[in-house]
C-alpha cells in the first residue's frame, strides 16, 4: 500500500485496478484467476515441492518471474495483471481518491481477491494431485495426465492471449510460460507440452 501511494505522489496519477475497457469484470476475474493460479502453482511446485527443496535448486526465481512476464502480456490486456491480493489492494487503494473514469476506480480489489483466492486455492490442489509422493501416496499415471493438461492449458492460453490481444512481447511471454511450467512439472511427467 505504501509503495503505491509513493509512486502516485511521484507521478501525481494512480493505476486504477478493474477490467480494460471492452471487457467484463467476469473476463478481468478469469485472467487473474488463471495467473494467479500459474503463480502459486509454480512457487509450490519450484520453491515447496519436497525433491525441489532438497535438491536445493537455484533457478525458482527464474520460473517464478517468468510467470509474471507469461501473465502480465497475457493477460495483463484484460484485468491490469495484478496476480496477488497485495497488488490489488495497494493499486485499487492508491486510487480511491482519483476521479473513476470509464467503468474503474476504487473498489475491484475485492473482486479482483476473491478471484485470486480462489487460483490459490485451485493451485494447491493441482500441486496435491500432481505430487502425491509429497503427501505420502504413490505417483500414477493420473499425476503425469494432469501435469501435462496443465502444462499445455497455460500454454495455449497464454499464446491465445497474447495473439488476440496484440502483445508487444507475445514469444516472450509464450515462451516465459513454456519455461515456468517446464520447470514447475519437468519432473512429474516430462513436461512434453
Amino acid at each position: 500500500v505504501t509503495a503505491s501511494f509513493t509512486y502516485s505522489a511521484l507521478f501525481g496519477k494512480a493505476i486504477h485496478v478493474g477490467p480494460a475497457k471492452g471487457f467484463e469484470s467476469w473476463h478481468a476475474g478469469t485472467c487473474e484467476l488463471l495467473y494467479t493460479l500459474m503463480l502459486c502453482f509454480v512457487v509450490l511446485n519450484v520453491a515447496a515441492a519436497k525433491k525441489n527443496a532438497q535438491e536445493k535448486n537455484q533457478y525458482y526465481g527464474l520460473a517464478i518471474g517468468f510467470v509474471i512476464i507469461a501473465g502480465a502480456y497475457g493477460a495483463g490486456a484484460v484485468s491490469g495483471g495484478c496476480f496477488n491480493p497485495a497488488v490489488a489492494l495497494g493499486l485499487d487503494l492508491s486510487s480511491a481518491s482519483e476521479p473513476h473514469f470509464e467503468g474503474t476506480g476504487f473498489g475491484w480489489s475485492g473482486p479482483y481477491i476473491a478471484y485470486e483466492l480462489t487460483g490459490a486455492l485451485l493451485a494447491a490442489m493441482f500441486f496435491k494431485l500432481v505430487r502425491p509422493g509429497d503427501f505420502g501416496n504413490v505417483q500414477t499415471q493420473a499425476s503425469e495426465l494432469i501435469s501435462e493438461f496443465l502444462g499445455t492449458y497455460m500454454l495455449v492460453l497464454t499464446v491465445g492471449l497474447n495473439v488476440l490481444g496484440k502483445s508487444p512481447a507475445g514469444a516472450f511471454s509464450i515462451a516465459a510460460s513454456l519455461t515456468s511450467m517446464i520447470y514447475a512439472l519437468g519432473d512429474v511427467s516430462g513436461a512434453h507440452f
